[in-house]
């Protein structure tokens, strides 16, 4: 979801994304790449069931997947199971799956969605315009309508506003909290809809602080 994705090549891919990472390339391969191949390796009528939450980050790293498995030329079945337990509103509702109880993960696998070979086509376009940067093709797809995509547009929509997380960060520290992990488990009650670690929120804090500092100090 974070930092460069280009590469002409598949193994140019890998590479970037295991310099973003910080790991060496032989960590990588083990960590990442080779549970991904996988997939190239699956073979027909295998069934694939992809547990991603609602979130920008999930949903960004389930068009990945998408993308790989469009490629396969031989028959499957995937499905996706989503946090159908939680209704909209709920303060879980973006990324429910870790404090789900076993009931509520069987009833989410239970209403599972079979993707269809339309569906797969538009994982793959989701990813290729997000990996290029291509904004208006992104949310062009966002108007798609698919029960497999049930909150697309508000994903697409969090992910262009660009500015959004640092904003959300001002305002919070604007109402007098104070320090990081403060901030942090603010901006997830306000916008769990990212799916942000600590990591990525770090960076964009820190930034946001440095701007204000500099202001203070003009």
């Amino acid at each position: 979801m974070s930092g460069p994705l280009n590469g002409e090549t598949q193994e140019e891919f890998w590479s970037t994304r295991a310099k973003q990472h910080k790991r060496g390339s032989n960590e990588y391969q083990s960590m990442v790449i080779d549970e991904l191949n996988q997939i190239a390796a699956s073979k027909a009528g295998y069934e694939f069931n992809l547990w991603f939450e609602y979130d920008v980050f999930c949903q960004a790293n389930s068009w990945f997947v998408y993308s790989l498995l469009s490629q396969l030329s031989h028959t499957i079945k995937v499905f996706t199971v989503l946090t159908t337990h939680l209704e909209q509103g709920h303060k879980y509702f973006w990324n429910g799956f870790g404090p789900a109880t076993p009931e509520q993960l069987r009833a989410c696998f239970n209403n599972r969605i079979q993707l269809t070979k339309k569906d797969l086509a538009l994982g793959n376009q989701l990813w290729q315009a997000f990996r290029n940067r291509d904004n208006n093709t992104l949310q062009q797809l966002s108007k798609q309508q698919s029960p497999a995509f049930p909150y697309l547009k508000d994903i697409v929509e969090a992910h262009l506003d660009t500015e959004r997380p640092a904003r959300v960060i001002n305002e919070i520290v604007d109402t007098g909290t104070m320090g990081f992990e403060n901030t942090f488990s603010a901006f997830w009650k306000q916008e769990s809809i990212y799916g942000f670690g600590d990591v990525q929120l770090k960076v964009i804090y820190a930034s946001v602080m440095h701007e204000r500092k500099q202001r203070k100090n003009y």
